[in-house]
């Protein structure tokens, strides 16, 4: 629960005015939008991730599965 009401908290702060500029961009447009998208997609994915190391636990990669690993 902490995780999830963390990142609502935190996905509230994105900016999304690009978001809002490419509702009126005209079809054909050739403005710059893609790298406002590229912006907010990478807010996005360290919201995300932030979240995530602060409330989802750290381990090594044979934790879970042991015999995964190859001896």
């Amino acid at each position: 629960m902490s995780y999830y009401f963390t990142t609502d908290h935190y996905l509230s702060s994105v900016d999304m005015t690009a978001n809002t500029q490419m509702n009126y961009c005209p079809v054909g447009c050739h403005c710059e939008i893609s790298r406002s998208i590229d912006t907010i997609y990478q807010n996005i994915v360290q919201l995300l991730h932030s979240a995530a190391h602060d409330h989802c636990p750290l381990t090594t990669a044979s934790f879970f599965k042991s015999y995964w690993m190859r001896k």
